[in-house]
């Protein structure tokens, strides 16, 4: 039997190039991911492949006895195993569907006195949105959620808070402005957090 003593060496140089393109690629893509976050902070609309990437959908639930759970709910199962979960009946589950396609939501199963269970939405904590990454709206944020940022204290959260509650929606983090003591260097401090497109809250 005869056996070629080059193959060995060929097939390591084969594998070197490969490990070295993948390498490159990786570099590549990663450059391209940073270069396209910096573009959305700076209000341009992302690269199209960091929208890709971006397919989270994150869903907070909360039990009746305050026990919480984070779901990616754009995962195959994920809803039924949040169903499960959260012990939910026939009769709220055709609440649950609806509710769960926006990232940075907060699924809240409550009692009355009747021992009836009723579905209730609101949104994460800011800083469970910000460490999942998930960009935060101006308009749905609450006096203690605005403290979660740095550089944004109780007073200057409650004067953000009791503005949106007299003049309406701010629809834009840049609206903020409009609040006593925020200004365009707070708005910049601000403006990776939050989403980059103006677009009213849902």
């Amino acid at each position: 039997m005869h056996f070629n003593t080059s193959s060995p060496k060929i097939q390591n140089k084969s594998i070197n190039v490969q490990r070295t393109c993948a390498a490159f690629l990786a570099l590549a893509l990663l450059l391209l991911l940073l270069h396209s976050r910096s573009l959305s902070r700076e209000g341009e609309d992302p690269a199209v492949f960091v929208s890709a990437l971006q397919q989270h959908v994150w869903v907070e639930a909360e039990r009746s006895n305050g026990e919480r759970q984070i779901y990616d709910v754009n995962v195959a199962g994920a809803v039924d195993k949040m169903t499960v979960w959260l012990e939910i009946n026939s009769s709220i589950e055709g609440n649950l569907m609806p509710l769960t396609h926006v990232s940075g939501q907060h699924i809240e199963i409550s009692e009355d006195i009747l021992k009836n269970r009723h579905t209730e939405t609101t949104w994460m904590r800011a800083s469970t949105r910000m460490t999942l990454g998930v960009l935060l709206h101006p308009d749905r944020m609450s006096t203690a959620d605005w403290q979660d940022i740095a550089g944004i204290g109780p007073v200057l959260a409650q004067k953000i808070t009791t503005w949106r509650q007299k003049n309406g929606d701010f629809v834009s983090i840049s609206r903020l402005q409009q609040v006593k003591g925020v200004g365009p260097k707070t708005i910049a401090s601000l403006r990776h957090w939050f989403l980059a497109q103006e677009q009213p809250v849902k």
